[in-house]
């Protein structure tokens, strides 16, 4: 069962680890490489995440959750970045805000405190 983290969002958090791809657009419109994550917790407004990159606030990203028996694609946007202290490798969470989401994919990641 996934942790919930409750707070004074607009949606519960569960603190869950689930693989992520993600790609950013660029200010020309252009895909970056498509890079791999793990979240950190996921909720139906949008999700965290760590990466070796440093992406910056209000970039545009395309995401594929690997959420249990389906991928889930949503686009969504870099709300904030934040460098983790005391790591060897420069690592950074970041939080993204869903901007685009189905019903489906939302409906699913809302399920996931009864899973």
């Amino acid at each position: 069962m996934a942790t919930v983290n409750l707070d004074k969002r607009q949606y519960p958090r569960f603190n869950t680890v689930v693989s992520l791809q993600y790609s950013a657009l660029t200010k020309y419109n252009y895909l970056t490489k498509i890079k791999r994550s793990l979240t950190q917790n996921i909720s139906e407004g949008g999700i965290s995440f760590s990466t070796g990159d440093y992406i910056r606030e209000l970039s545009p990203l395309n995401l594929l959750i690997s959420l249990h028996d389906s991928p889930l694609k949503a686009e969504g946007q870099v709300v904030w970045t934040r460098k983790l202290k005391n790591r060897k490798i420069e690592t950074y969470q970041v939080g993204v805000k869903f901007t685009n989401i189905d019903p489906y994919s939302r409906a699913k990641i809302a399920k996931l405190e009864w899973s």
